[in-house]
């Protein structure tokens, strides 16, 4: 199984995070959730992608133990134009620091967003106003 395949890889449990999606958590079975247990004891972290696209994703909030939570890009790229989509992201990063998870926005497109989701305390980020997909030979750090 998928624990069996980890632990044969070599890989470190604090550098690989495993992400639900919401459509992920419909089917999940007590076998899959028991996995979830075991992958945290075993020190990997589990995040919750796409929050706010469905009431399923607090549901799940309440039955397995995840490290943080991904708000869904749909709410990031309107929250600018709409008092109701700042509502959402506002509360799902109030949320997400009362139950003491990291919180990251996806989707970020514009400076505006950016700005929009630092006025109300969201540390992270991501989206094309960062970067854009590319292949990994093409990326140049700061020491190259």
């Amino acid at each position: 199984g998928m624990l069996a395949l980890l632990d044969g890889s070599g890989i470190r449990s604090g550098i690989l995070r495993f992400e639900i999606t919401e459509t992920d958590q419909l089917q999940m079975t007590a076998t899959e959730m028991r996995l979830i247990d075991e992958l945290h004891q075993r020190g990997f972290l589990v995040w919750l992608d796409d929050v706010g696209t469905g009431y399923n994703s607090f549901d799940l909030l309440k039955r397995i133990r995840v490290d943080g939570i991904k708000i869904d890009g749909s709410f990031v790229r309107a929250m600018t134009g709409s008092i109701t989509d700042h509502a959402i992201v506002k509360a799902i990063v109030d949320m997400a620091k009362a139950m003491g998870k990291q919180v990251v926005a996806e989707g970020v497109e514009t400076m505006a967003e950016l700005l929009a989701l630092q006025e109300l305390g969201c540390p992270y980020g991501q989206g094309f106003h960062f970067g854009r997909p590319a292949v990994a030979a093409d990326i140049r750090f700061a020491a190259d």
